[in-house]
């Protein structure tokens, strides 16, 4: 059994694919073509299982409550995120563990370059106002990311698939400078975009 996590981005460009694909520029368009077969194997493949967690759905929000509810929900399984702050962020629904295994074991994705990320996180706590809220702010966001990795190897996924090339790009730079059996090395491993994704699932689904 494959199991794959689905980055946010992915469901939001298939969304817009399946909508508006002209809205889409060439990249987006390939990535969410080769998703959408992703998916359609994931319908009929008892080898292949989607996952997704809590923070996907934040991050698609009210815009795609409906695509969620609709293609998401049914069909993947809902996983936990290891680690994350208490800041409103989510529900006390089994959504996040306090730790698990994997939680904090990518914290080096944040600071790698140098960013003083606790000391950004401390000065945003002083400055919030009544009614804000911390997840909502820049250095916060900067976590999602690791958020969703964590929890890929909490659950010891197969894929993390991710239309954001970004992240590949650092966790190739990263993986250079810990041990093969370090946790970045790990998730480096298991990221790919979809197009790169979909010829390893088609193999493995063959084999």
């Amino acid at each position: 059994m494959l199991k794959i996590l689905v980055d946010t981005c992915v469901w939001r460009h298939w969304f817009t694919f399946n909508s508006k694909p002209e809205k889409l520029d060439s990249e987006q368009y390939q990535f969410s073509h080769s998703f959408d077969a992703i998916y359609r194997m994931s319908l009929f493949s008892d080898g292949l299982e989607l996952l997704y967690n809590a923070l996907i759905v934040h991050e698609l929000g009210l815009k795609y409550k409906s695509e969620c509810s609709k293609y998401i929900l049914p069909i993947a399984r809902k996983i936990v995120i290891p680690l994350s702050r208490m800041d409103g962020l989510y529900k006390h629904d089994g959504s996040i563990l306090f730790g698990g295994k994997m939680g904090g074991s990518l914290k080096n994705y944040l600071t790698f370059y140098g960013y003083q990320h606790e000391s950004m996180i401390k000065k945003e706590v002083r400055k919030l106002k009544p009614g804000e809220k911390l997840y909502e702010t820049e250095p916060r966001k900067k976590e999602l990311d690791v958020e969703h990795m964590e929890s890929a190897l909490e659950e010891n996924a197969d894929l993390f698939i991710t239309n954001d090339k970004k992240i590949l790009k650092r966790l190739e730079e990263m993986s250079l400078h810990f041990d093969s059996d370090h946790p970045v090395n790990k998730i480096f491993s298991i990221t790919r975009t979809p197009a790169d994704a979909l010829p390893y699932i088609k193999k493995c689904l063959n084999a």
